[in-house]
């Protein structure tokens, strides 16, 4: 016994919840039982096998049986159930506890989910189980935490946010297949990174295409939308009637931007998860060397990147990948165009100047020959 971490059993039997400065203990005896359940995605990768991605971190679910033996334990359970029930104007009602199952686990809040009443025994008494579910604190969908550091959308531009008209922007209209790939681009880069072959990953320097491919395919996008490079995925995609030529002020939130003449002639892709606030410029999320360089990464003289450890997923502005070598072609739509969009006369986002032939990515990395 001098092993075991029950060094205070009588602990285990008795749960008190804690609502503020009030004390509902259950009455009777309780037996605890703690289970961790994550939202998980698992995607059939071709050619790469499994990615399994954890949506967000693992929810602690708590269920108690409660056995009670006499009249007066049962009405305090009554009492207790008037109050779960009962909850708060805003939602359910929020307890803490000391009890050292919940506290071991790391729980710090809970809220009730159910009770089941089990009748009564002359042997076994009176017995119910409850059931309860953390409660997490809210987090906004323009800053999250991941394993890598802190991804934060520029501008103050979050998803579906608006641009300004006559800008960039399309006014943050997008349809409910672009508003899904553009929270699962998201969601995918505060999770961990999905392996791939050759010992890369999707945060890898120069892996644009399958960062956005991961994210897009989860969210109900065709797989065969999707090439070995940017620059086949926009060929797929205009084959499939989901490409049109760029054009500014067409852009909504999901859509998939290629830039086909990148002068490393594999092209460059990334996912518009919203509008900057100030100027409506799109924000892209992906695998780009802007992050890239903003986390210290460094080039080699052929303007390639050398450091593979750094995670280059972020969102940028369009107007920050745009150089005067690579320029947006293609806006690729989830599901679709439906009506013709309107036809504004193109301009460039920034000076164009011919195409020097056979000049390093600016934006993505040519595989190793």
């Amino acid at each position: 016994m001098s092993s075991s971490p029950m060094t205070a059993a009588k602990l285990h039997d008795d749960l008190v919840l804690l609502d503020g400065g009030k004390r509902w203990p259950v009455p009777g005896a309780s037996m605890v039982r703690v289970t961790m359940s994550a939202n998980t995605d698992s995607q059939e990768l071709p050619a790469d096998g499994k990615a399994v991605t954890q949506l967000n971190e693992a929810t602690g679910e708590v269920e108690v049986k409660v056995t009670m033996w006499t009249p007066a334990q049962w009405d305090a359970y009554q009492s207790l159930l008037a109050h779960l029930r009962r909850g708060t104007k805003s939602g359910p009602a929020v307890f803490t506890s000391t009890h050292p199952e919940i506290r071991g686990r790391r729980i710090k809040r809970l809220y009730f989910v159910s009770e089941e009443g089990g009748g009564y025994s002359p042997k076994g008494g009176y017995s119910a189980t409850l059931k309860f579910s953390e409660k997490l604190k809210e987090k906004d969908k323009a800053t999250a935490v991941g394993d890598a550091g802190t991804i934060t959308i520029p501008g103050g531009g979050a998803s579906g946010a608006g641009g300004t008209p006559g800008n960039w922007g399309s006014g943050g209209t997008t349809t409910a297949a672009g508003q899904a790939s553009a929270d699962s681009m998201l969601r995918s880069l505060v999770a961990p990174p999905v392996p791939l072959t050759g010992g890369n990953t999707t945060a890898t320097p120069g892996f644009c295409s399958a960062s956005v491919r991961v994210p897009a395919t989860a969210a109900g996008v065709p797989a065969a939308v999707f090439g070995a490079s940017a620059r086949a995925t926009e060929a797929n995609a205009n084959r499939m009637g989901l490409g049109r030529p760029w054009q500014p002020g067409v852009t909504q939130v999901g859509d998939m931007i290629g830039f086909a003449n990148d002068p490393s002639g594999y092209g460059h892709l990334g996912t518009v998860v919203g509008f900057d606030k100030k100027d409506g410029m799109p924000l892209v999320a992906g695998n780009n060397l802007v992050t890239y360089r903003q986390k210290g990464g460094r080039f080699d003289g052929a303007g390639r990147p050398i450091d593979r450890h750094i995670d280059s997923r972020g969102v940028v502005r369009l107007d920050q990948l745009t150089t005067p070598k690579s320029q947006p072609t293609t806006i690729i739509r989830p599901g679709g165009w439906g009506a013709a969009p309107p036809k504004p006369k193109p301009r460039p986002i920034g000076p164009v100047a011919p195409i020097p032939q056979g000049m390093p990515s600016q934006n993505v990395q040519p595989p190793a020959r």
